[in-house]
């Protein structure tokens, strides 16, 4: 979960963003963190959610993309009803990374927030989604390795991140000794698919908290 401060507003921004793998089964954990830490938005991936699913959670205004064919996938996007906010981008069903972007009406300016996921098996594809010169955040399960976010070694995938963030003058907000976010049960391993990436003005107004 990340803050950040409006210069324009002064006002306090809490963002989380999490890999649920499903989140129907935690919903009441997730209900309950959100409230115990006061979290503004929140953006789950993989959420396994269908059009026989119902994603509602007191308090906040939900926003989804669920994945067409096939089965787990999925991104979703929790606003507190306090705050104005509008749904201003999603995915085609046909690209290989699903994302959902809203726009926060925070002050005079608006904040840009893209919930991204990638899966392991497909290509990842950046370019099609927008970015701003200001206040643009996103933030998701990237599944791309780099040494600039904790890998040994920088795969294709980190390759795409990489050039996306310096063609548009983005500021990675991960760290190289960050504690890992993801444990694979199957091989007892750790490891840092998760990502969250900002316009310079926003990151550096930004404070994190990085959690398992």
């Amino acid at each position: 979960a990340g803050d950040g401060r409006s210069r324009a507003t002064s006002q306090k921004i809490k963002v989380m963003h999490w890999n649920s793998e499903g989140v129907r089964n935690k919903k009441l954990d997730l209900q309950n963190f959100l409230k115990t830490n006061n979290i503004d938005v929140c953006c789950l991936q993989e959420t396994h959610l269908n059009d026989n699913h119902r994603l509602s959670v007191r308090g906040y205004t939900t926003f989804r993309h669920d994945r067409a064919s096939g089965h787990k996938g999925g991104v979703s996007t929790l606003v507190k009803n306090t705050m104005a906010a509008a749904e201003i981008h999603k995915s085609r069903d046909a690209e290989p990374t699903e994302c959902l972007g809203i726009r926060l009406l925070v002050g005079r300016s608006p904040l840009d927030i893209y919930n991204i996921y990638s899966p392991p098996t497909r290509q990842l594809n950046l370019h099609n989604i927008p970015t701003l010169p200001e206040r643009y955040l996103t933030v998701g399960d990237f599944n791309s390795h780099s040494p600039s976010w904790g890998y040994r070694q920088i795969d294709r995938k980190g390759e795409e991140v990489e050039d996306w963030m310096l063609t548009n003058g983005l500021i990675l907000l991960n760290r190289p000794d960050d504690q890992h976010t993801y444990y694979s049960r199957a091989w007892r391993t750790t490891s840092t698919p998760d990502l969250a990436i900002a316009t310079d003005d926003l990151a550096r107004t930004t404070t994190r908290e990085v959690a398992p």
